[in-house]
C-alpha cells in the first residue's frame, strides 16, 4: 500500500445517520469551502442560541443573500466530504448532485459532522 494508500484510508469514516442512510466520508477542509463561496457564512452564528421565528423571519427577508451564501456553505461542504452512500463509491457522480437529492436532515446532519459541532458516533453536539 503507498503512503497515498495509507493516509486516504486513514482518513475515511463511515456514519449511519438517523436515517439509516450509510454514509463514507472524510472530514472536508472547511477553507476551500469558504473559497468557494467567497465569504465567511456567519448568518448561521448566533452566540446565545435563542432565536426566534420572527427574528428569522426578519434575518431571511433583511439579508436574503446571507441566507444563500449560508445554504452555499452547507452544500459545499457536504458535497466535499462526500465518498460512498450505502457502499456505492461516487466516483463519476458529480457530488454537487448527490448532495441536492438527499433529504434536508440528512444534509444538515453530514453538514454539523462535517464542521465538527456533532460528533458522528454518539450523534451530540460538541
Amino acid at each position: 500500500m503507498s503512503v497515498l494508500d495509507q493516509l486516504k484510508a486513514r482518513r475515511r469514516h463511515q456514519v449511519t445517520l438517523r436515517s439509516g442512510l450509510l454514509v463514507g466520508y472524510h472530514y472536508p477542509d472547511l477553507n476551500e469551502c469558504i473559497l468557494k463561496i467567497g465569504q465567511i457564512p456567519l448568518a448561521d452564528f448566533n452566540p446565545n442560541g435563542d432565536v426566534t421565528e420572527e427574528a428569522a423571519a426578519r434575518f431571511i427577508t433583511e439579508q436574503p443573500q446571507a441566507v444563500e451564501a449560508g445554504l452555499a456553505y452547507t452544500r459545499a461542504v457536504v458535497a466535499a466530504m462526500l465518498d460512498d452512500i450505502d457502499g456505492e463509491v461516487l466516483e463519476g457522480v458529480d457530488p454537487e448532485e448527490v448532495v441536492r437529492l438527499l433529504e434536508p436532515e440528512d444534509r444538515q446532519e453530514l453538514f454539523l459532522i462535517g464542521t465538527r459541532q456533532r460528533d458522528p458516533e454518539t450523534g451530540k453536539a460538541l
